[in-house]
């Protein structure tokens, strides 16, 4: 799950919609095995790159919580919660700004590929319908105590479609650095075997 940055770049070349690898900042977020997903626990890895190289590595989720997969998702839609898909280049699509208006983040400015997973069960899947829309699954933190040095264990209502990280302290730094970066372009990659 963790890859080297020359791995990671590699299959990002790979993906949909590639055209160039950003010099700038940039996201690469590896998305783990829904077999060996521990249920609602952060088990996907943030890759802050920089051109071809990785300028940090921490933890988050790409996919949304217990909460909004068990029905939760109905507070936004009666399709499912929503998985932003994997392998698909995300260019200038994010964008320093305010997450519920309270905590920084990269907000989703523009369109990304996304379905809904709306089975009820535990483990939050992509499959059926893409549609092409900003779902405003922003990439931000969970908790709203900017000073708090907490590394949450669980997901719960924390994403129902954003990608969230869950290392206060690792999350900050990668906001400093993005935060006058402009538009941020992302990518979310499955776990994939070398």
């Amino acid at each position: 799950m963790y890859y080297s940055a020359q791995q990671i770049v590699e299959i990002a070349k790979e993906a949909e919609e590639y055209t160039h690898i950003p010099s700038g900042y940039w996201w690469a977020a590896i998305r783990s095995n829904p077999q060996d997903r521990l249920v609602d626990e952060f088990c996907c890895v943030f890759n802050l790159m920089k051109g071809e190289d990785i300028i940090t590595t921490t933890t988050c989720t790409t996919v949304p919580g217990l909460q909004a997969l068990k029905g939760g998702f109905r507070r936004y839609n009666n399709k499912g919660a929503g998985v932003v898909c994997a392998n698909i280049w995300m260019y200038q699509s994010f964008k320093y700004g305010k997450h519920a208006s309270r905590m920084r983040a990269l907000r989703m400015v523009k369109p990304v590929w996304s379905t809904r997973d709306g089975d009820f069960d535990n483990v939050a899947e992509e499959y059926g319908k893409r549609t092409f829309k900003n779902i405003y699954a922003n990439v931000h933190g969970a908790t709203f105590n900017r000073w708090s040095k907490l590394v949450r264990k669980y997901i719960k209502g924390w994403s129902y479609a954003c990608i969230v990280l869950n290392n206060n302290e690792e999350y900050n730094k990668i906001i400093d650095l993005t935060e006058s970066a402009g538009c941020v372009s992302g990518i979310i990659i499955d776990e994939f075997s070398v």
